[in-house]
């Protein structure tokens, strides 16, 4: 392997294949924060963040609220441009008191014109029944959807885009996915 590549993925065979595996080079990205709060919890979700080395920026603790129904993390990026990013986690099952929190999470950003990414693991199925009260909680603090690939294997999108003020309008997501 070469010295660049520190790490390797070895993509296991499906089960009765006579497929051998491959070695593929993970490439070493240069050195950048990188944001992880701890785990309530060790099996699971959780959120993370990376940020280039050039950004500078500043952790969002927001302690007075209390978030029981899901993970997050949110950070103010002070260079190149102002934004803020909010990454979520919300375990499948339920939505519980969500919905509310996330209420409460979003009305703690200021709407002051700077751009806003909220972004993450919503567990929650678009098309489904469950979506009918979130999309409209999401549109009344003006995020959009970002458009992107499935993001399950079912074919579904469960980790979402959305952003408010965008200084760029023509923003794609690949996918996940190798």
């Amino acid at each position: 392997m070469p010295p660049s590549c520190p790490s390797s993925f070895s993509p296991s065979p499906k089960p009765g294949s006579h497929r051998t595996t491959r070695q593929l080079p993970l490439p070493s990205p240069p050195p950048s924060p990188s944001l992880t709060p701890p785990r309530p919890s060790g099996r699971g979700g959780g959120t993370g963040l990376l940020l280039s080395p050039s950004w500078s920026f500043s952790v969002l603790p927001l302690s007075d609220i209390s978030i029981t129904s899901f993970e997050y993390h949110s950070v103010l990026i002070n260079h190149p441009i102002n934004l803020y990013i909010i990454v979520v986690y919300r375990p499948p099952g339920p939505l519980g008191c969500f919905l509310d929190e996330l209420d409460t999470l979003l009305s703690s950003f200021p709407e002051d014109g700077t751009p806003l990414i909220l972004l993450g693991d919503f567990n929650i199925h678009l098309d489904a029944s469950q979506s009918a009260a979130f999309l409209p909680l999401l549109r009344s603090f003006d995020l959009t959807l970002q458009p992107s690939p499935p993001t399950h294997k079912a074919g579904n999108l469960l980790d979402l885009v959305f952003q408010r003020n965008s200084p760029c309008s023509d923003v794609t997501y690949p996918s996940p996915y190798l």
